[in-house]
């Protein structure tokens, strides 16, 4: 069966390694449940002079990962991506108010 999770990394006040450990205990535990999985993960934009430094640190953990998952970058995240097309047909077209937004502030995780 297949689900939708959320984690927010980008509102608890995590470190970068406290979030990157967050990112990666999560999709540990999403990979052992049957099926494809989904997982927002919330981490902002970030703003100031080092603006978006959790928003980085998470995508490069996931880029660590191509063989286990897909990443879907928030600000591609819409109906016309062919990514977000193949996801959201094998994984169920579950409402999500991010859809189409072009939101840079999350990323989606297809974990296989």
């Amino acid at each position: 069966m297949s689900g939708c999770f959320r984690l927010d990394v980008g509102h608890r006040r995590l470190s970068v390694p406290e979030a990157e450990r967050e990112v990666e205990r999560t999709i540990k535990r999403l990979r052992g449940l049957p099926g494809p999985q989904v997982l927002k993960i919330v981490h902002g934009r970030g703003r100031g002079p080092t603006g978006g430094i959790i928003r980085a640190a998470v995508r490069e953990v996931l880029a660590t990962m191509p063989d286990l998952l897909r990443v879907i970058p928030g600000e591609r995240y819409g109906r016309f991506d062919p990514d977000t097309q193949e996801m959201r047909t094998a994984c169920g077209h579950f409402p999500d108010s991010d859809l189409d937004r072009g939101n840079e502030g999350i990323t989606l995780v297809w974990v296989k």
